[in-house]
């Protein structure tokens, strides 16, 4: 999710010393310099931050979700399996936070494909989900019939078992889109009994290549597509909105989709703020010339993979903030003073 899509070298510990660092090639790391331990000293406790919020905030929606016995809807599916990868994620950072801490990587080969690896996922993995989840709002609000039954077959098309089914190929998707993560994250050996986990590609091409593809795939495409959702649904909410003195169910209509179309917007746009400062940097970097970057630029990128990180804890507060079904269900949970039954969320006041 980090620089392991794309930058690596702050990530375990080493801000990047040149441009070849940055672009994940190879990171040497840099060796008793005041930059180095400028950000040593805050790198640590913001992961602990960001990992703690994400947790527990995350945590809580895999609860609410999983507790619906009977109020199954499928949107709940998309936000199940985008806490699940935001969790996955949060679990890595202290691992992180203790490599940047101690300046080195303790935790053998294996595990730093695994970090890496679930890095590049995440990210993947929660832009596959939100373009899913907007296609699925545009079915449901802009073609409610055709989204509800097939025209030839008469049955149901928006089931749980299809939007499963649907969740795990965006898995699968994911995996196979940050395999690259996977098969070149190694520990290299840095001197002076120091390692670092770090993503090395055989060549400059091959890293630019990843850079690129990961951009056009993980985020490029999937917003022109949401967009494109969006626009279409805000005019046929509009549409609506003219036609209500004509139409007796049309409060309800929009009442219900725009509680659930406000809600899975606001969770793109926060993701798209997050993730684009990210792919600037990124791209800045592989138009400079080789050497040390420049100290402006490296605070630049610092706080754009900060974002990056951050939006993997910004759903459950999203969730807390839109949908007073949700913080309703939350709090009973924590004080235990309601039954299973209340616990349960209507999805369509989320």
């Amino acid at each position: 999710m980090d620089g392991n899509i794309t930058v690596t070298a702050v990530v375990e510990g080493n801000p990047p010393e040149t441009i070849e660092n940055v672009t994940n090639v190879r990171d040497s790391g840099v060796d008793d310099s005041s930059l180095y331990d400028n950000f040593a000293s805050v790198l640590p406790t913001v992961y602990i931050m960001i990992c703690l919020i994400g947790v527990v905030g995350n945590g809580l929606v895999i609860l609410v979700t999983l507790s619906r016995v009977t109020r199954k809807h499928v949107l709940t599916i998309y936000i199940l399996n985008l806490a699940i990868a935001d969790l996955l994620f949060m679990l890595t950072l202290p691992i992180m936070a203790r490599s940047v801490a101690s300046r080195t990587w303790t935790y053998g080969h294996v595990l730093c494909k695994f970090v890496r690896g679930f890095d590049g996922m995440n990210q993947f993995t929660g832009i596959f989900i939100l373009t899913a989840m907007s296609v699925d709002r545009y079915i449901a609000v802009v073609h409610p019939m055709t989204g509800k039954l097939h025209p030839m077959t008469g049955k149901r098309i928006r089931t749980l078992k299809r939007t499963k089914i649907i969740n795990i190929l965006l898995w699968t998707m994911s995996f196979l889109t940050s395999l690259p993560l996977w098969i070149f994250a190694t520990v290299v050996d840095d001197g002076n009994d120091r390692f670092s986990c770090l993503v090395e590609w055989p060549n400059m091409i091959i890293s630019r290549v990843f850079v690129i593809s990961a951009f056009v795939i993980g985020f490029a495409c999937p917003m022109l597509l949401i967009a494109a959702c969006y626009f279409r649904l805000c005019l046929h909410l509009f549409r609506i909105q003219k036609s209500a003195s004509r139409l007796p169910v049309a409060p309800y209509i929009r009442k219900g989709s725009r509680q659930l179309s406000i809600l899975v917007s606001v969770i793109v746009v926060s993701f798209a703020m997050c993730w684009l400062p990210f792919y600037i940097t990124t791209f800045i970097a592989l138009t400079l010339p080789e050497g040390r970057p420049a100290f402006p630029f490296l605070v630049g990128y610092v706080f754009a993979l900060f974002l990056s990180y951050v939006n993997s804890c910004l759903n459950p507060l999203i969730y807390w903030c839109l949908g007073a079904s949700f913080r309703k269900s939350v709090k009973g949970m924590l004080v235990q003073t309601r039954s299973h039954r209340g616990y349960k969320v209507n999805v369509s006041k989320l």
